[in-house]
């Protein structure tokens, strides 16, 4: 037997939720006290690499008691943030249709996700000794969504210059990177700054940004 898919709900494997759970899908029926038994999660946070993996205590469901190949794993307590969580399968691993085991462990990766921060502020620098051009703006990009309206009142350009937003964005539409175009002025030195934004999961910008 074998996983043929793995998955976290909500979130995906990059960017779980502190209540996301483990959906895994087998080539053949497995029974959830076997899953339980070969199964072990652990999870490891970001600045914690001296540390040894903690072990994660969960249950074992099936989501559809008609489908037998479809298990999850839900963790028990809320996963930490800013984490790497691994799921391993034992290679003892047996299905319902006969002895034949794994012979071989399974192991899957996920994160959970981290504090809200500008990743990245970058502009195209085709101008005069490798200066920002004063036509091609700017892009902003954050390690996690916002709502784009808020993105935009969050955003500040000293000294002040009238902004072209994506015409394509809406303000409750959640984005993690945004372009921006204005009036620049040649050889004038802009500072951008962005704080007091929030994202999609309620976690506010960890520390303010500002660049120039």
């Amino acid at each position: 037997p074998k996983v043929e898919y793995a998955n976290a709900e909500p979130g995906g494997r990059d960017s779980l939720e502190p209540g996301s759970k483990l959906v895994l899908r087998f080539n053949q029926p497995i029974d959830v006290t076997e899953i339980g038994r070969v199964a072990k999660l652990t999870a490891l946070r970001r600045n914690g690499r001296d540390e040894a993996p903690a072990a994660v205590p969960f249950t074992v469901r099936r989501p559809d008691p008609k489908n037998e190949q479809l298990a999850e794993i839900v963790p028990k307590a809320p996963l930490p943030l800013d984490s790497a969580v691994h799921l391993e399968l034992d290679p003892t691993l047996t299905g319902r249709e006969g002895p034949l085991q794994a012979n071989a462990p399974s192991r899957f990766d996920f994160h959970t996700y981290g504090p809200l921060v500008v990743e990245r502020l970058d502009c195209n620098h085709d101008g005069p000794r490798g200066q920002c051009t004063i036509d091609g703006g700017f892009s902003i990009e954050l390690s996690g969504a916002v709502k784009f309206g808020e993105l935009k009142k969050a955003l500040r350009i000293d000294p002040p210059v009238k902004v072209r937003w994506p015409s394509w964005l809406d303000d409750a539409q959640p984005t993690s990177s945004v372009s921006v175009w204005g009036r620049f002025v040649p050889g004038r030195t802009y500072r951008v700054s962005l704080a007091r934004v929030r994202d999609t999961y309620g976690q506010a910008l960890a520390r303010a940004f500002s660049q120039s």
